[in-house]
């Protein structure tokens, strides 16, 4: 009788975690679509939209025209400069930038300045709740000025390890990150650029 006893009940209790495995299965396949953050499905970008690589080469060759304003972070003018040199230095935590150059074909006097950013974490986009670099123009001297480190806390839901074994989703936890923000300069097409250690410059064609 004992040994009839502990046959049935093993029997039992295998079933018994047989179905809990489906049923966690079957309800978190019916859960986990509906506790996503909307603000970051908003956010997603899809796959032809640009990334980092792109967005640097769609600069290189096209200029600030063609970028989408979701990219753009902010934007200074600095108007009646009559100056013939600029000299370009940095301040801040970030000790390398990179920048962009556009010579405009007539000259209007006017500096204008664009802090342009992507950054992509998991396949969601970011960029806005970045600080931007912030410019200044004070004499002959154009600031670069890095902001402070910033702290962002994201949640980000994903289905569960039962789950993904069955949709073909790495069962491993793995997050990426991909980040660029640089400075993107229109100036007069005669105005010569002195920049300090630090600025890599690339003048659009």
């Amino acid at each position: 009788m004992a040994k009839l006893w502990r046959r049935f009940t093993n029997v039992k209790v295998t079933y018994w975690f047989l179905f809990i495995y489906i049923g966690i299965l079957l309800l978190s396949s019916a859960i986990v679509p509906f506790i996503n953050d909307n603000s970051l499905i908003e956010k997603e970008r899809a796959q032809e939209n640009l990334e980092v690589k792109d967005l640097l080469k769609k600069l290189s060759k096209t200029g600030i025209a063609q970028i989408d304003q979701m990219y753009l972070l902010k934007e200074s003018s600095f108007g009646e400069y009559q100056n013939q040199t600029l000299n370009v230095e940095t301040s801040g935590e970030d000790t390398m930038i990179r920048v962009f150059v556009e010579r405009k074909t007539s000259d209007d006097n006017k500096v204008e300045a664009f802090s342009i950013s992507t950054e992509v974490i998991d396949g969601y986009d970011i960029s806005n709740d970045l600080t931007p670099y912030n410019v200044m123009l004070k004499d002959n001297t154009l600031t670069i000025i890095s902001p402070k480190k910033q702290y962002i806390n994201i949640k980000i839901a994903k289905p569960p390890f039962p789950v993904r074994q069955f949709t073909g989703e790495s069962i491993v936890n793995q997050s990426s990150t991909k980040w660029s923000q640089v400075v993107y300069l229109q100036i007069p097409y005669d105005l010569e650029l002195m920049v300090e250690d630090g600025i890599f410059l690339e003048f659009i064609k």
